[in-house]
């Protein structure tokens, strides 16, 4: 890396404990007092916290890539993305987990599952939340869905990748852990353009 511009950073001090404001559905809403070391002032910031969380990018035998769409409260409209969820306390490491959430979500079942262990922060400044992408390979339809009944209904695509690219430019994939799981993929030779 070439360093453009060099500063002594300082660690801002968090100060005395969060202030739990809600907890629900797996989420936690706190505030958290941190001292400015710039300006030395005690700012207050609104933290979230939830599950850590997994992203599946599922590309199937013939190379196509699994989407889903579903309705999301949080945007208030529907969202197509790659199958996601939460590591449960069953699941021993995050390709189970990553296994399990596809064949809810989708009916499809992978030969391969690959956890790449490298931590993604969502929303850094608001969340220390994780959000982990894991690779399912030569994947194929063998069930119908299994869905958690929170989850709603939801739609199963599979498009090729030079579809899903297309849908990303266009705007109708809207879901940052979908481009960043398309991303991972691609840098780890999963997917290519």
């Amino acid at each position: 890396m070439n360093m453009i511009r060099k500063t002594q950073l300082e660690k801002w001090q968090k100060l005395g404990e969060k202030k739990v404001l809600a907890k629900s559905f797996g989420v936690e809403l706190s505030t958290q007092n941190f001292t400015n070391p710039k300006t030395r002032k005690t700012e207050t910031f609104s933290i979230f916290c939830k599950k850590e969380g997994i992203i599946i990018c599922p590309i199937t035998e013939n190379g196509n890539v699994v989407l889903v769409r579903q309705f999301k409260q949080g945007v208030d409209d529907f969202v197509l993305e790659f199958p996601a969820g939460s590591l449960e306390k069953s699941d021993k490491s995050r390709a189970e987990a990553g296994k399990r959430e596809l064949l809810e979500e989708t009916g499809y079942v992978p030969n391969n599952v690959i956890a790449i262990e490298t931590a993604n922060h969502i929303a850094p400044r608001k969340s220390p939340s994780s959000e982990y992408v894991v690779i399912a390979t030569n994947c194929r339809l063998t069930s119908q869905q299994n869905l958690d009944a929170s989850e709603g209904d939801i739609e199963v695509f599979e498009v090729s990748v030079a579809t899903l690219f297309d849908l990303i430019k266009s705007g109708e994939i809207t879901s940052a852990p979908t481009k960043l799981a398309v991303l991972t993929a691609l840098v780890h030779g999963y997917l290519s353009l």
